[in-house]
């Protein structure tokens, strides 16, 4: 179970082999190998035009060099094609 300080209702972690073939096809998509750094978590989101929960990917692509996309959307309903969208518009960090 996850908890959010901001929302103390506990729900169902991600399940591991949806966050893994996201991780997946995040590292396929953006053509980078195992030794890039993929997290994958649900969050919380406090836009009122948004669900409940965001999938947030962070992916790192040297020290302190890395990417944030966002889903309005939990994990278990992201689509490749969700993915693609989202990975065209990083946020660098």
């Amino acid at each position: 179970m996850k908890i959010n300080l901001l929302d103390p209702t506990p729900r169902p972690a991600p399940d591991a082999a949806r966050i893994a073939e996201l991780k997946a096809w995040v590292r396929e998509l953006m053509r980078v190998d195992d030794s890039a750094l993929v997290v994958i978590n649900e969050l919380a989101c406090e836009d009122p035009d948004c669900p409940d929960v965001e999938t947030s990917i962070v992916l790192s692509l040297a020290p302190k060099e890395y990417l944030t996309f966002s889903i309005s959307k939990p994990a278990a309903d992201v689509t490749r094609a969700d993915l693609v969208q989202a990975l065209t518009q990083p946020r660098a960090h």
